[in-house]
C-alpha cells in the first residue's frame, strides 16, 4: 500500500510540474534553469542537493507567491532530473486579524503547489507565540491570543505611546524571534530567501545595525551570515520584551552563533514576479490594495497608522499642541484608498478583531499614563475618566503594589488591557540611557523600513 500510495502521489507532483511549466512563458523558463543551477550551486553540487534545506519567507503578495511557485518547480524539476532535491520550508509570518483574503491566498497557493502532502516541504507558521506547524483550520480560525495583545500593549507604553512605533520595527523584531529556532541547531536550514526586493533588504540590514550599535556604543556589528543578525534581533526582541532587563553586550553575544546560513539573491534571475500573469491564475490568489499592503515587504500598515494618528490627534493634540491629524496623511497610504470614515471604521474592526481592544485601551496606551513612575497618570484620567481624580492617590498605591480597593485594580486592568503586575512593572520601570535611546529610535517611523513602492515590470 505505501509503495502504491508513493507512485501515485509522484504521479501528482509530475502533474503539478507540468501545470507550472505551462504556466509560464519562455522568459520565465529560462529563469528557472538559471534558478536550479543557482540553487545547485549554492547546495554544493547535484550529490548533495537532498541536504540542502531552503527557508523562503513567504508574505500575503503577489511577489511572495510567485517565488514560492518557481522554487516548488525548481524543487519537483530537481527530483525528476535526479531523484533527490532539496527540503523547503515555508515560513508565513502570521500578524494577528489577518483578514479572510489573505487566510485564502495562502490555503489556495498551497493546495495549488501540493505543498501539504510532501514530506520535502515543512509549512510553519510564525506568530507572538513563536514557530509552529502551520495548520489550515487553526489558521482560518485564528482568534486574538492574549500573549499577542499582551506584547503589543507593553511595546506601546513603553515607547510612550509613540503610534508609529506600534508597527514596522516591533513586528521585525517578532519576526527575528520567530525564525531564530529555524536557523539554527541540526536540522536548521542552509540558506534563506524572499521576495524582498535588494534595495529593501539592505535598509533593512541597515536598521539592524543601527540598533544594535545603540545597545553597544562604538561597535559596528558584522553580521557573517544571515543567522548573526537574525539571532542577534531575536535577542533584542527578547531585551524589550523583559522591560527593566540589566543591559547586556547583545552585539558581541550575537557572533558566537556558529552558521553559513547564506542570504540568497535572485533577484536577476526571477525580474518576472509580482507580474500579473497565467501564473497567478494557477495559484488562485487574489491581492487587494498590493500597492502598500505588500505582505512580507514591510510591516507597516497605512490604515491603521491613519486611525491611531486620529486617536493621538483627539486625545492628545490640544494637550501638546499637535495640529489635527488627519488619517489620510499616514506615510505610505494611496489618496483614493478608503474615505476618512470607512479608515475609522475598519481599522476599529480589526484592532478589535487582532487583540481584542477596543479605544478605551487604545487613548490609555496612547497616553502611556504608567511609565516613569505615572508621570502623565494625571493628565490621562482628567482627559478621559474625569470621575476618577478622586482615586489618583488609589491608583498610584495599586501601581506600588500596596493596599487599596479592589474596584480601583479591577479599573486599572479593564482601562489598559494588561495585568496588574504588568502594570507595576512598566510604573517601577527604570530603563537604562542606551535601553531609553533604543526605544526612542524604534518609535520613529524608520525611513529605512518603509516599503518601496513595487516598480512595474
Amino acid at each position: 500500500m505505501s509503495e502504491m500510495h508513493d507512485h501515485a502521489m509522484q504521479a501528482i507532483f509530475e502533474q503539478v510540474l507540468d501545470r507550472l511549466l505551462d504556466h509560464l512563458n519562455q522568459a520565465q523558463r529560462a529563469s528557472l534553469q538559471l534558478l536550479i543551477q543557482r540553487l545547485l550551486v549554492a547546495a554544493g553540487g547535484v550529490e548533495r542537493i537532498g541536504e540542502f534545506r531552503l527557508l523562503v519567507l513567504h508574505g500575503n503578495d503577489r511577489a511572495s507567491a510567485h517565488l514560492l511557485a518557481c522554487l516548488r518547480a525548481a524543487q519537483l524539476s530537481l527530483a525528476q532530473r535526479f531523484s533527490q532535491t532539496f527540503v523547503l520550508r515555508v515560513l508565513v509570518p502570521c500578524q494577528p486579524g489577518t483578514d479572510a483574503l489573505e487566510r485564502a491566498n495562502h490555503l489556495h497557493c498551497f493546495d495549488a503547489l501540493c505543498l501539504h502532502d510532501d514530506s520535502r516541504v515543512e509549512l510553519l507558521l510564525a506568530d507572538t507565540d513563536g514557530l509552529r506547524p502551520f495548520d489550515a483550520h487553526v489558521f482560518a480560525l485564528q482568534q486574538p491570543q492574549a500573549s499577542a495583545r499582551e506584547a503589543w500593549l507593553l511595546f506601546g507604553h513603553v515607547q510612550q505611546g509613540s503610534a508609529c512605533g506600534l508597527m514596522g520595527s516591533r513586528l521585525w523584531l517578532q519576526l527575528a524571534k520567530a525564525c531564530a529556532p529555524a536557523v539554527r541547531g541540526r536540522n536548521g536550514v542552509s540558506a534563506l530567501v524572499t521576495a524582498m526586493p535588494h534595495a529593501q533588504r539592505l535598509r533593512l540590514l541597515a536598521w539592524s545595525r543601527r540598533c544594535l550599535r545603540l545597545i553597544e556604543p562604538g561597535r559596528a556589528p558584522a553580521f557573517q551570515c544571515a543567522s548573526a543578525m537574525i539571532q542577534a534581533l531575536a535577542r533584542l526582541q527578547t531585551r524589550m520584551a523583559q522591560l527593566a532587563a540589566p543591559p547586556g553586550d547583545l552585539a558581541s553575544r550575537s557572533a558566537v552563533y556558529g552558521c553559513n546560513l547564506q542570504l540568497l539573491s535572485l533577484d536577476e534571475l526571477l525580474q518576472h514576479i509580482g507580474q500579473q500573469d497565467r501564473l497567478q491564475g494557477m495559484l488562485g490568489c487574489r491581492f487587494a490594495n498590493d500597492a502598500y499592503r505588500g505582505g512580507l515587504h514591510t510591516f507597516t500598515d497605512p490604515p491603521l497608522l491613519g486611525y491611531l494618528r486620529e486617536l493621538q490627534a483627539k486625545y492628545l493634540g490640544a494637550a501638546h499642541g499637535q495640529p489635527n491629524i488627519s488619517p489620510m496623511q499616514a506615510p505610505g497610504l494611496p489618496a483614493d484608498t478608503v474615505s476618512g470614515s470607512n479608515l475609522h471604521s475598519e481599522s476599529e474592526q480589526r484592532l478589535q478583531r487582532s487583540y481584542g481592544l477596543g479605544e478605551e485601551q487604545l487613548a490609555c496606551l496612547l497616553f502611556a499614563p504608567f511609565v516613569e513612575r505615572g508621570a502623565r497618570l494625571d493628565a490621562f484620567v482628567r482627559r478621559c475618566h474625569p470621575n476618577m481624580q478622586v482615586a489618583l492617590p488609589y491608583l498610584h498605591n495599586a501601581l506600588q503594589g500596596r493596599m487599596c480597593p479592589d474596584a480601583v485594580l479591577r479599573w486599572l486592568v479593564n482601562v489598559s488591557g494588561l495585568s496588574l503586575a504588568r502594570l507595576q512593572g512598566l510604573y517601577g520601570l527604570r530603563a537604562d540611557a542606551r535601553a531609553l535611546c533604543l526605544q526612542r529610535h524604534l518609535a520613529r517611523r524608520d525611513a529605512s523600513l518603509r516599503l518601496l513602492k513595487p516598480s512595474a515590470r
